[in-house]
């Protein structure tokens, strides 16, 4: 999705594998999620970020997608809601919405910062039942998770958190 795309023929698929195996992945069920720190992605480290980053969001999904929230995770913390009011629409693409986050990092340690996109965490049961989403989908939830940007707080080199 992001500016690093790359032909793909089915012939070589050496790209794809590179990418999973640096950690450049989002999981997802339909909406999809092209973020970064610093024009650093999934799987990358950010060094010297300070109290805060700034996170670049861009969210795909047309408008038969539900996306209800946009959280970021740092840490495994408690997750910090980003406003869908503060996404700004593609003029040139329908499914694109775009915004950057101000996320504050933890202090006196390294972080890891992941991005989810969907339904609500507290969603049970049947998901928007009659809309086209819940005919095609028959019952799975509309999600997207990042793989984690790993960021180094100080500039002295990362470590794990917990470590």
């Amino acid at each position: 999705i992001g500016s690093a795309a790359t032909t793909l023929a089915q012939a070589d698929l050496s790209s794809v594998l590179a990418a999973l195996k640096s950690g450049a992945a989002v999981a997802s069920t339909g909406p999809m999620l092209d973020v970064s720190i610093n024009g650093v992605g999934p799987g990358g480290l950010v060094s010297g970020a300070g109290a805060s980053v700034t996170l670049s969001i861009s969210l795909y999904a047309p408008d038969w997608l539900p996306v209800d929230e946009v959280r970021v995770v740092v840490i495994g913390g408690a997750p910090i809601q980003v406003p869908l009011s503060g996404f700004t629409a593609s003029a040139t693409d329908f499914r694109l919405r775009t915004t950057t986050f101000t996320v504050p990092m933890p202090v006196g340690k390294d972080a890891w910062v992941v991005v989810e996109a969907g339904v609500p965490l507290s969603t049970t049961g049947a998901y928007l039942p009659g809309t086209p989403w819940n005919k095609i989908m028959k019952g799975i939830y509309p999600i997207a998770v990042t793989n984690p940007i790993f960021v180094d707080v100080n500039g002295g080199g990362y470590t794990p958190p917990g470590l």
